[in-house]
């Protein structure tokens, strides 16, 4: 049994008509473009097309379920992947009611900076749904000093058109902040633009970190960072008890930050846990997923941690199955909420997915409870994923605007204000506290990480929730017994994991600087037989 320090185990206004965008260009050779995409191809748009606008009063089609959020993890420069024309302007949903009551009041603008891609498309469904609820809200307060609209603009998940849409937001003076933008390549290119015109804009659904290097001070991420989630996959098995013999397949179809994500999790796993890892990479233009789980499978390992793209982890799954592999098997986090479950079959029934996302639904509190009713009398239906942390960020987000705007509307409240504040903030949400670290990036405790890190399980051709790591450390406890002084030292091993994960994001280049918890950490556990040539680990 291990401890995770102090603390117990309790589970717990519509688009203004704008004209299209005109053709911006900026294109890159498509090799570029391939390489950052999350899954190839994916952030092109055909070079001379024309710009779309959707109808924002009709009733859309219900979006793909997300293939997930696509690519790249803290750590490394991005490049930029380009191609597109004119970014795409589109609102969706019919609930575009004008605030009820006086019409006196100051409006101002909430801007969700969403994205039309395959990929993208249900997860911006799912940001918008959850500003508009939190605005209807806001304009359902007695005595409120002014309203608020939702005003949604969404790039193709290129560069050019994300900074197209910035530039949108940026020029109309109502806008005080935006959510978003939802992809990766977006926030990293939007982050300059937001941030020279200095409006705050906060990303719940990406998990790289080198927006801050364009953007100091208007740009937050209140998501966990991509490669601790990696991480966390190992947090997973020391808790559950299966740190075996795995086999980790680094299959870059499923973006370049893959290759960081891997490595964080077999460095863990056998530097931290002690444990054996066959580490196997695919090239993301190569069709080597097969011969990679073949030769894990000649390994004989006992559990195996793919992480690519939904494509290849799907075939994966059903290579496994055949080969009737039943030991523990996760997929990148990038895939909670994807087709996964319905694509692979029975062949998927078991897969772990290691997020920060939560079900609300699996939640006990007043506050999940009280969301999941406001959204279903809105909406009809039960949050989708990543709605909470949508919900979480524009409740936060309001919260501190607030806390801007000048008594009695007399002036327009200063942009620069809401950073200011927003870098300071504490904030209860439904499923985790917010704070931000001093890139602006999420920022946990140690014993924050194994709280609001969740484990979700494909059962019944479903993601279903297992609970929180916490959650399940107090589930797998067993009976107290006296312990020797050889066991101390275990009792804290997942929170100092964690800490190596926390220390490892603490900067946008995602590493560790010497002296740090987690260089200290490393030096005091690291015996020489897991330095380099540890033979525990068999590398390709």
């Amino acid at each position: 049994m291990f401890k995770f320090g102090s603390g117990g185990c309790a589970v717990r206004r519509p688009l203004t008509g704008e004209e299209p965008l005109d053709d911006i260009g900026d294109r890159v050779p498509d090799s570029v473009s391939r390489m950052v995409a999350a899954r190839p191809g994916e952030s092109h748009v055909r070079p001379g097309a024309e710009p779309t606008v959707v109808d924002e009063q009709a009733e859309p089609a219900t979006p793909v379920r997300p293939v997930r959020r696509r690519l790249l993890l803290a750590g490394g420069a991005l490049l930029i992947a380009g191609g597109g024309t004119g970014a795409t302007v589109a609102a969706w949903g019919n609930d575009h009611e004008k605030p009820p009551g006086s019409t006196t009041r100051p409006m101002y603008l909430l801007g969700v900076h969403a994205s039309t891609g395959t990929a993208d498309a249900a997860v911006s469904w799912a940001c918008e749904r959850a500003a508009r609820l939190a605005v209807a809200q806001h304009n359902a307060a007695k005595g409120r000093a002014y309203d608020l609209e939702v005003k949604v603009l969404a790039d193709r998940g290129d560069a050019s058109t994300a900074r197209e849409v910035a530039r949108r937001f940026t020029a109309d003076r109502n806008v005080v902040a935006v959510l978003g933008p939802v992809a990766e390549i977006p926030m990293r290119t939007a982050a300059a633009v937001y941030g020279g015109a200095g409006l705050t804009h906060m990303s719940s659904t990406t998990g790289r970190q080198d927006y801050f290097l364009s953007s100091p001070n208007s740009s937050f991420q209140s998501g966990a960072a991509d490669s601790a989630l990696g991480g966390c996959i190992a947090l997973h098995a020391l808790v559950t008890g299966q740190v075996v013999r795995v086999g980790v397949v680094i299959d870059r179809s499923g973006g370049t930050g893959i290759q960081d994500q891997g490595a964080l999790l077999v460095q863990q796993w056998r530097d931290n846990l002690g444990g054996e890892v066959v580490a196997r990479t695919v090239d993301e233009d190569a069709d080597g997923g097969p011969k990679a789980v073949r030769e894990l499978l000649d390994e004989r390992v006992q559990a195996v941690a793919y992480l690519g793209s939904l494509d290849a982890t799907v075939r994966a799954a059903r290579q496994l199955a055949a080969a009737d592999f039943t030991g523990p098997r996760w997929m990148q986090h990038q895939l909670y909420g994807s087709d996964f479950p319905s694509r692979a079959g029975d062949a998927g029934e078991g897969w772990y997915v290691v997020t920060s996302e939560v079900d609300p639904a699996a939640l006990t509190t007043r506050r999940a409870k009280d969301f999941i009713a406001a959204w279903r009398g809105r909406y009809g239906g039960a949050p989708e994923p990543y709605a909470t942390e949508a919900y979480d960020s524009v409740r936060l987000l309001l919260a501190e605007f607030a806390r801007t705007v000048p008594a009695g509307g007399r002036r327009r409240p200063a942009r620069a204000d809401l950073a200011e504040r927003l870098a300071k903030a504490k904030y209860e949400g439904i499923a985790r506290t917010y704070t931000f670290g001093r890139y602006h990036q999420y920022n946990n405790s140690e014993r924050g990480w194994v709280d609001d890190t969740f484990v979700h399980q494909v059962h019944d051709g479903r993601f279903r929730q297992l609970g929180s790591l916490s959650d399940l450390e107090c589930a797998t406890t067993a009976p107290r017994r006296p312990r020797r002084r050889a066991e101390a030292a275990d009792m804290e091993r997942p929170a100092s994991l964690a800490r190596t994960v926390i220390d490892g994001r603490d900067s946008p280049g995602g590493s560790a600087p010497a002296g740090s918890a987690q260089s200290t950490w490393r030096a005091r556990r690291t015996s020489p037989g897991a330095r380099e040539g540890d033979p525990r680990v068999v590398r390709r």
